[in-house]
């Protein structure tokens, strides 16, 4: 009997929760919608999966697609600004320690990306 009454005197005596209005930039939840300024917003992204090598030059297939690092970085910077041109707000990578050269594995003998 007592704890249904202290339940109900700490709920009577806790703060209420208030609404916080939008900050003008932000996305807010309004239930299970999102708003941007106020009006619906909906988060569209591209998947780049190996941006974070290809912008550190430690992509496996660097040597073979790009040529060499700098192009690849080059690839890499290219591809998150068209990205922005096309509308996209946001950009899934992986974000690894830069395999394989950290690993020390080579995916061939003599090759500069392995030691």
């Amino acid at each position: 009997m007592i704890r249904p009454l202290v339940a109900m005197l700490l709920l009577a005596i806790a703060p209420s929760a208030t609404a916080v209005p939008p900050v003008e930039g932000f996305v807010a939840a309004n239930g299970p919608d999102l708003l941007l300024n106020g009006r619906a917003y909906r988060a569209v992204g591209v998947n780049m999966p190996v941006l974070h090598q290809l912008y550190l030059g430690t992509w496996v297939h660097t040597p073979e697609i790009y040529g060499s690092a700098e192009r690849a970085k080059g690839a890499a910077i290219e591809g998150v600004e068209d990205a922005s041109r096309s509308g996209f707000a946001f950009i899934r990578f992986f974000a690894g320690p830069g395999y394989p050269i950290e690993s020390g594995d080579s995916p061939t003998p003599g090759s500069s990306l392995g030691s």
